[in-house]
């Protein structure tokens, strides 16, 4: 007898053969049937037959509860299209109608090499752009910029209508609590910093921002389920009705935000320039959750050029690096022995930090120089060298991916670009290759070298952000009481874990550029066993949804022999595998394992796999 897992692929699953359709199996191992899984509709494929299955009354009641379903779920996708249509800056009519002045271009195109994409409406300013809201008083004509930078902060009724539905506090206030830690699991924030309320702050001062997490919030309710069942649907229906809403206003509000930036300039105001970096780099967020294909190229390039443009405005001739100089001038009355960060403060840093990620990561895909990579010494320090008292980041604490790793994988993109171009010139040395490389390649090993020491020695990793801290005794009761975690616990063990799996996928990397497409190279092959080997072993659906980017780069390197193992991994991360680019990382590996003995060793390499899709996957 077939098992249950090979039965319903040889006679199709009983939901299809109610509706009268073929059934088509997902490859992958992914459960359920091509159809179902489009569909969003339930994939009975047991080799049971469900008691619905009557020849009767109530096959055709489940029948026609499926007819609903589908054309629910259609209605879905088409509001779904509409968003990301207008995330990506589609709406050509929209485009037709503008009048764009050169410095309107400016933000947009100012430093960027990274893409010869013409700008849509989205990543520029709009001048007849539409309001939000009429009660958010946020005007786009020249004369009254400035006005409406001054304006008096709105609060929950002001940015979303007078009698605001319950519906929108309770997605703002889970979004705070439950989404956005699933979504940035390695920053915590501690008491002494002011934890998360920083957001809430933003919320509640900036309608764009706003409309952002409560929409981000309805696409995560929506894309991981709570619960199955008629309730579910009733509020995924309501929740899909929030996203386009919110998506829209948020958009529409950042195109306000980039028009008035490009009108008075970035020198108008230091907190304008966060509050506009923050909303740019939360609306990538989305893009990237939602897997909008090109948008996220013209938005990324705009919060780097906008963060160049700041610390080249605010930061030029001060003292110190840019992080420190800028967080001082964003004190706003905070004593300086107070070591509490404003919401300012905070967003400045948590924003960065995010975008130094995102723009390494996207140089991987794109072959291009990171567009921040001349300004890291500016913004990031060593967590060796940590200092509690220090301005810089520690890159760990956000993204769970140490410094010295980002900072690899930065400089084997830089490499990868410079050979792409000297094989184009036709100047391409492979000694000049090797030499360029012997740099980088000696920077992992000493990378490497203090990670098996820290692993050797038991080494606890205490974040810089709890470290001397002056309410250590609070927090302690706030751990003990398990509000909190300990801020003695650092979980090394599992943290070493995330380090040795991007150190690992920084090697595979290196490799590629260095030698070429070389699966069997033995020390490519060691990486990847050694990080399917700490992959298999972390639980965490929200610190897998974080490591898109070496779990792809890893896979696409691995035999026939662990494909099976990668689809686990994959697969182990439950609904949270539909919010975010876990999935995109399977898609690219099933592609090019198809492809394993057909590819090419001059033409393929690590971008050309980022690609394979017919888009640039941006693996955040």
């Amino acid at each position: 007898m077939p098992s249950e897992r090979q039965r319903p692929a040889a006679r199709g699953c009983w939901t299809c053969k109610v509706r009268r359709k073929k059934c088509e199996p997902n490859v992958g191992g992914v459960s359920g049937c091509k159809d179902c899984t489009f569909l969003k509709l339930e994939c009975h494929n047991s080799t049971e037959k469900p008691i619905w299955m009557d020849n009767g009354t109530r096959q055709q009641q489940m029948a026609d509860y499926l007819k609903v379903q589908v054309k629910k779920h259609a209605a879905i996708r088409v509001r779904l299209r509409k968003i990301r249509n207008l995330a990506e800056g589609l709406d050509e009519s929209s485009v037709d109608n503008e009048v764009r002045s050169p410095r309107a271009l400016e933000l947009a195109e100012t430093h960027t090499t990274r893409t010869s994409m013409p700008t849509p409406s989205t990543a520029s300013s709009s001048v007849a752009s539409p309001r939000f809201n009429d009660a958010t008083q946020l005007e786009t004509n020249p004369q009254n910029a400035g006005d409406s930078l001054a304006q008096s902060p709105p609060t929950i009724e002001t940015i979303a209508g007078n009698e605001p539905p319950d519906i929108e506090p309770s997605l703002l206030t889970s979004y705070l609590d439950y989404a956005f830690p699933v979504l940035f699991p390695f920053y915590q924030p501690s008491v002494f910093e002011g934890g998360r309320a920083w957001l809430l702050a933003l919320a509640l001062k900036h309608p764009a921002f706003y409309h952002n997490i409560v929409g981000m919030a309805a696409y995560f309710y929506c894309a991981v389920p709570v619960m199955p069942g008629p309730a579910h649907d009733t509020c995924v229906d309501k929740a899909q009705t929030e996203l386009q809403v919110h998506m829209e206003k948020a958009v529409r509000g950042v195109q306000d935000s980039l028009h008035r930036t490009t009108v008075t300039g970035v020198q108008h105001s230091l907190t304008d320039n966060v509050h506009l970096l923050g909303n740019i780099v939360q609306l990538v967020n989305f893009e990237v959750a939602f897997s909008s294909s090109q948008g996220w190229q013209i938005h990324l390039s705009a919060a780097a050029n906008l963060l160049l443009m700041t610390i080249e405005h605010f930061g030029d001739g001060a003292a110190g690096p840019a992080m420190s100089v800028l967080i001082q001038k964003l004190r706003a009355g905070i004593p300086s022995n107070c070591s509490v960060w404003s919401p300012d403060q905070a967003a400045l840093r948590f924003f960065t930090a995010m975008l130094i990620h995102q723009d390494v990561i996207a140089s991987t895909c794109l072959q291009e120089r990171p567009m921040l990579s001349a300004h890291y010494h500016e913004f990031l320090v060593e967590s060796v060298h940590r200092d509690a008292s220090s301005d810089l980041l520690f890159l760990e604490d956000f993204t769970g991916c140490p410094y010295w790793v980002m900072r690899v994988i930065a400089q084997t993109s830089i490499l990868a670009k410079w050979k792409i171009d000297a094989k184009n010139a036709g100047s391409f040395d492979v000694f000049a290759l090797v030499g360029r490389g012997s740099i980088t390649k000696q920077a992992l090993r000493d990378g490497q070298a203090v990670l098996d020491m820290d692993e050797n020695d038991a080494y606890e990793y205490i974040s810089p952000s709890t470290e001397m801290s002056p309410y250590q005794p609070l927090e302690s009761i706030l751990a003990r009481s398990g509000i909190v975690r300990s801020p003695n616990s650092s979980q090394s063990a599992s943290h070493s874990k995330i380090r040795r799996i991007w150190a690992c996928a920084a090697e595979v990397y290196l490799i590629t550029v260095m030698s070429g497409w070389q699966p069997g190279n033995d020390l490519l092959r060691c990486s990847v066993a050694q990080a399917l080997d700490i992959l298999v072993t972390i639980d965490n659906p929200s610190w897998l949804r974080t490591l898109s980017w070496p779990f792809c780069i890893i896979g696409c390197l691995a035999t026939p022999e662990q494909e099976e193992a990668f689809r686990d991994v994959a697969n182990s991360s439950g609904g949270l595998a539909m919010f975010g680019t876990l999935r995109d990382a399977l898609a690219i590996m099933e592609e090019v394992w198809s492809r394993r003995h057909g590819y090419d060793t001059e033409t393929w390499d690590i971008a050309y796999c980022l690609g394979i899709l017919g888009h640039s996957v941006l693996l955040v």
